[in-house]
């Protein structure tokens, strides 16, 4: 989990990251494509919601 500085050691396996930095560490030991994995997959839960929002907005008087 945390360093002592809170910025360098990745989280443990099966846990999620707690600072912003063991998110970094994490992220910089994942392999391009898993990187690429989750961004797109971050990108297309906002794309959804954006069209969920779009679709009530429709539906309002």
């Amino acid at each position: 989990m945390s360093a002592i500085d809170g910025a360098t050691t990745p989280s443990q396996e099966g846990a999620y990251p707690v600072t912003p930095g063991e998110f970094a560490a994490d992220w910089n030991s994942w392999d391009e494509r898993v990187r690429t994995a989750y961004a797109e997959g971050w990108q297309g839960a906002l794309d959804a919601f954006v069209r969920e929002l779009d679709a009530k907005e429709e539906v309002r008087p």
